[in-house]
């Protein structure tokens, strides 16, 4: 099995709204304003290539009406790359498989502009009926034209880790000793925030479950990666489980694991 990790964008945020305030206290780097980026992840092994979640799509980046208009503006100063060039650039024509952890723009929007042949699309059954309360939801009618199909295929090595409460139906995904966690956390800083800020979560308390299942697979070794964390970088074409990155991703997990409150 290989990784590899791609960057489809940076998005400008305030870490008041991803962390509560003893996190930010105790973890220095997580206090202020930054830029996090928006990771896409490549598997390429025993199921062919997955795809987990396509990114966001510079030509459609959330959508029409209030939601485009809100993301043009929340992302006008922001770099982003799509991840079809990404993946032409390295050679790669067509995916077995795109697997989305959920509705959200900076995770689904790539979908509508793929420029390369995906054999399946699949996505949470309880997030195809997003609310529309949210609006970093994709609107249901959509997503009903993106050819989604509901629920995860039985796969030799990658199998799904239901994770809801950012979303109802939020998935990751586990393959070998890597969990792909989406934003079940903000990063690995979050192992030791289980009451984080409600602002990007529709269930807390479904989240906040998450993150203690989450502990438990980190203390048996599995390394999560999240959507957006800063410390995870594009492998630029070589494969995250033999480059120094990853010892460096589990020394720093096993820290964040000595520090639980």
């Amino acid at each position: 099995m290989q990784v590899f990790i791609y960057n489809t964008g940076a998005i400008p945020i305030d870490q008041s709204k991803l962390y509560s305030k003893k996190t930010r206290e105790k973890y220095p780097e997580t206090a202020g304003k930054t830029n996090i980026p928006n990771l896409v992840f490549l598997v390429v092994g025993e199921d062919g290539k997955t795809l987990i979640d396509a990114g966001f799509s510079i030509r459609n980046p959330m959508g029409d009406g209030l939601r485009g208009k809100a993301l043009a503006y929340f992302y006008k100063a922001t770099p982003y790359k799509e991840i079809w060039p990404q993946l032409m650039a390295q050679r790669i024509s067509s995916l077995d498989y795109l697997l989305i952890t959920h509705p959200h723009g900076d995770h689904l929007a790539g979908v509508e502009t793929r420029d390369i042949p995906v054999s399946q699309i699949c996505m949470g059954k309880e997030d195809l009926s997003p609310s529309l309360a949210n609006w970093l939801n994709y609107p249901l009618r959509m997503i009903k034209g993106l050819n989604i199909t509901p629920g995860f295929p039985k796969t030799k090595e990658i199998q799904p880790l239901p994770l809801p409460g950012h979303t109802p139906g939020h998935t990751g995904f586990i393959a070998g000793n890597i969990a792909f966690v989406g934003d079940a956390l903000e990063s690995i800083v979050s192992l030791d925030d289980p009451n984080p800020p409600k602002k990007f979560a529709e269930d807390i308390k479904a989240k906040a479950k998450s993150i203690i299942k989450l502990r438990e697979l980190a203390k048996q070794g599995v390394l999560l990666l999240s959507a957006h964390d800063p410390s995870l970088a594009p492998t630029q074409g070589q494969d995250l489980l033999t480059s120094p990155q990853y010892s460096a991703l589990l020394s720093r997990q096993e820290k964040v694991l000595a520090q639980l409150s």
